[in-house]
Order: C-alpha cells, then sequence, then structure tokens
C-alpha cells in the first residue's frame, strides 16, 4: 500500500511540475516571486554580475563579473515633441525610459514576453512604432504573425490573420497540446530544472561544481558555453548550428522569404492602422559581432534585401565599425557602449520626425 501511494504521489507530483513549467502565465508569476527573493525557496540570482554568469553558477569567477552600467541623460535637443511612440521590445530595452529618447510627447513600452500594446492613436502626432528583438527571436518571432496578437488597436481588439505555417516554432503547452510538437518540446527543459533545483539552498553545491569544470576542464554549466579565447560567455543556443537562435545556423531562400512576407504583412496592417512608420531594430547575438566568422548573415540579408518595407534601426553597421567594448563578458546583453550607440540611432531618427512632415 506505502509503495502505491509513493508511486502516485510521484506521478501527480510529475504532472504538477509538468504543468506549471509548460505554462507561460504560471512561470511568469512563480519566477516573479522566486527571483526576487533571498529565501532558501528563491532562485540562483547574480544578474547583477551577468546572465550567463547566473545561468552558469560562476559566481566565483570573477575575470567574467561585469556590473549594468547603464546611464540615461536627456538628449540635447530642444525641439518639438510631436511623436508618441511605442515600442514592443525584450530585455535589451525595457529599462531605457522615455527620457533618455528626443522629441517625444508620448511613450508607450511593452515587454514582448508580458503585456500588450492596446494602441489609441493621436492622429495630430506622429506616431511610431518600433519592433525590438534580440538576433536569436527574429526567425521565431516573425516566422509568423503572433505581433497581431500582442499590438492591436485598443477598440478593435487583436488583429485576426493567418499564421504562417512556415517556419513553425512550438510552445510547450500541456495537458492539452496543439501538437506533437508542442507536447515534446525542447524548450521546457530549463523551466524543469528551474522548478526542480534552482533553489537558493542548493548553490553552494552548484556553485563549487561549476567552479571545479571551469578550472579543471575549461567548462561552463548548464545552456553556457565559453569563447574560444576564454574571455566571454555565450548562450548556447546562440552557438548551436542546430538552433533556430543561432548565429551559424543557415538560414534557407525560402525561410528568409517567408520572414520578409511577414513583415510586409505586419508593416502593411500598422500602416493602415494609423502609424505613420514602423521601424525594425535587431540588436546583434553577442557572438554575431564577437565571433563572426561562419556568421549565417541574417541581419544584413534581411537589411540589404530590397523587397523588405519596413524601415530600419540599423546597430549592426554601427557595431561592425566600433572601437569599444559592446557586450558584458558574462551576459548576453550590452555594456552602456553598446546602448548608447543604439539610443543614438534611435534619436535620429525622431529628431528627423519632429523636424519633417515626413520621412523617406
Amino acid at each position: 500500500m506505502l509503495k502505491k501511494t509513493v508511486i502516485y504521489a510521484l506521478i501527480i507530483f510529475g504532472i504538477g511540475v509538468l504543468y506549471i513549467s509548460t505554462s507561460r502565465d504560471v512561470m511568469w508569476r512563480i519566477s516573479q516571486e522566486r527571483n526576487e527573493t533571498d529565501a532558501w525557496w528563491g532562485a540562483h540570482d547574480v544578474n547583477h554580475l551577468g546572465d550567463m554568469v547566473n545561468l552558469a553558477y560562476l559566481d566565483d569567477i570573477k575575470q567574467f563579473h561585469s556590473s549594468r552600467d547603464y546611464a540615461f541623460h536627456k538628449p540635447e535637443y530642444n525641439g518639438s515633441s510631436n511623436v508618441n511612440l511605442y515600442m514592443n521590445g525584450d530585455s535589451y530595452t525595457f529599462k531605457i525610459p522615455d527620457t533618455a529618447f528626443a522629441g517625444v510627447n508620448r511613450y508607450e513600452y511593452v515587454w514582448i514576453y508580458s503585456k500588450h500594446i492596446k494602441y489609441n492613436l493621436d492622429t495630430t502626432k506622429k506616431n511610431i512604432l518600433i519592433l525590438e528583438n534580440a538576433e536569436r527571436y527574429v526567425r521565431i518571432f516573425f516566422g509568423g504573425l503572433d505581433l497581431f496578437k500582442i499590438v492591436y488597436d485598443s477598440a478593435k481588439g487583436p488583429h485576426q490573420a493567418s499564421i504562417a505555417k512556415f517556419p513553425k516554432v512550438y510552445y510547450a503547452s500541456f495537458p492539452f497540446p496543439d501538437s506533437i510538437g508542442a507536447f515534446f518540446n525542447p524548450n521546457i527543459n530549463q523551466n524543469i530544472e528551474y522548478n526542480l533545483f534552482n533553489y537558493n539552498f542548493l548553490n553552494g553545491i552548484r556553485i563549487a561544481k561549476a567552479s571545479f569544470n571551469y578550472k579543471v576542464f575549461n567548462r561552463a554549466s548548464g545552456n553556457v558555453q565559453i569563447s574560444e579565447d576564454g574571455k566571454q560567455l555565450f548562450l548556447k543556443e546562440t552557438i548551436d548550428s542546430k538552433r533556430q537562435e543561432s548565429s551559424y545556423s543557415p538560414v534557407s531562400d525560402e525561410e528568409l522569404t517567408n520572414i520578409i512576407n511577414n513583415l510586409n504583412t505586419i508593416y502593411d496592417h500598422y500602416r493602415a492602422e494609423g502609424f505613420d512608420e514602423l521601424y525594425l531594430a535587431m540588436i546583434p547575438n553577442p557572438v554575431t559581432i564577437i565571433n563572426p566568422e561562419g556568421y549565417n548573415q541574417l541581419i544584413p540579408r534581411l537589411q540589404n534585401d530590397p523587397r523588405l518595407k519596413i524601415k530600419l534601426i540599423d546597430i549592426y553597421s554601427t557595431y561592425q565599425n566600433a572601437d569599444t567594448v559592446l557586450y558584458r563578458p558574462g551576459d548576453s546583453h550590452w555594456y552602456n557602449s553598446g546602448m548608447q550607440l543604439w539610443i543614438k540611432e534611435v534619436n535620429k531618427m525622431l529628431v528627423k520626425w519632429n523636424d519633417t512632415t515626413e520621412v523617406n
């Protein structure tokens, strides 16, 4: 009897962990609580030293440590403020305040993985929409038209459109997946590990193990890989040639055409809705800039394709010619120097919109 009870309890526990790990809403609520506490049940969090340091438990390896040195200054611009700026972005831009931008009357930002932009456009202003995406998510996010579910007119609700089927990216769901791909999804592995093993009371053991692997085998733990020169930590998915997120994964002409078609559909829709202009801002993977050998050329291929209608905020070319360190050594994000270059490009665009009736 005891054996059966234990077995059933483990089955129920396993199903519970699987459900939690495959629910975006539940994982969001749990991570919000666990990432903000130092209690034993909290999650390991040294993101202030670098998110790759955090993932790999390399707390003791000082050479990868760096702080968020972000500094926000009001731009030197004394012109009009006729732009209502909307931005759908990710972790690169969600901390940038409205005061960093020039000539903005209203600024509305939504993190791509949390809330939605429900706009009500003011036709007396220039309405600009920026779609900011880290390079590793460009192929996934614009492989379909999921943006229509996230950014929409508050009066009309989400725009109904057929979602392109190629390339298909499954998001795990349980207990009622819409496909086999959504049920057996490798993307849930890190969530399961987070729920089973990522607890503060286990930190000492994991940090010691990570330090040993690094010092003896020159290897990082988890979803992290050390660069060949040993100076940078990279997210494995950005260097694995079998992953869509990778800078080295081949991009076929068919896939590129699909992405362009979707971006053009997005562009036509939001222009018809009343936006004066749309801009695509792709932030290069650190490995794209630091180790460009073998790069799949995703960003330049998109940016230079004459079929693409959407306007661009081209930080890739700027980064290629930059003479400063752009990315933190133990993080997937930029230093303040990299961020300021991007803000500068955005402000150039905003000033033009404030100073002219139309920008070509």
